[in-house]
């Protein structure tokens, strides 16, 4: 799927208008995450690697980058941070799965002018789901601060807060730190 999703071009008139324009594929692509979460959550943690979950969750992580690369992702109804962090950081999440959400998100800000990112929803996303809750600043890893912190600079920067250079001088800092 991944091939034909990559090869794909808007000129297909049957893919864009049947899988693309409607919203198909990406509600087929939510309703098999929301699947598969559905069964593996009824599984021991011990019992994960057997059905390599890890490569399960990197699978479907991939797809949703596909769609957001090709621009694809045409759905406004479900924006795919916010979707990812329901699914990846909620209650029942384990280390495992958080850390995955917060590599995709650092990545997915890494390459900003590919996709067409809703800065705002994720700076609300941190406010107002992760870092109001001291549970979830206990799961926030180094990565996830990290990615905290771009995304902060990102946000600043665009409002005309903190100058580009800043942005890189504090970029830069960071990488020596961590």
């Amino acid at each position: 799927m991944k091939k034909y999703i990559r090869d794909s071009s808007p000129d297909d008139f049957d893919f864009y208008e049947k899988l693309i324009k409607n919203s198909f594929l990406v509600n087929l692509i939510i309703e098999n995450f929301n699947l598969y979460y559905t069964k593996v959550k009824n599984i021991k943690i011990e019992d994960l690697k057997e059905i390599k979950h890890e490569k399960q969750i990197r699978t479907r992580i991939k797809i949703i980058d596909l769609l957001l690369l090709q621009k694809y992702w045409l759905t406004d109804e479900i924006n795919p941070v916010l979707y990812l962090h329901s699914v990846l950081c909620n209650e029942t999440s384990i280390p495992l799965e958080r850390n995955l959400f917060y590599n995709w998100l650092y990545d997915y800000l890494d390459i900003e002018n590919l996709y067409d990112i809703d800065k705002e929803a994720i700076f609300k996303l941190f406010t107002e789901k992760i870092l109001v809750n001291k549970d979830n600043c206990r799961y926030l890893t180094v990565k996830g601060f990290k990615t905290f912190l771009k995304l902060f600079l990102i946000v600043n920067e665009s409002n005309g807060t903190i100058s580009t250079e800043q942005v890189k001088v504090t970029s830069y800092l960071l990488i020596l730190i961590f």
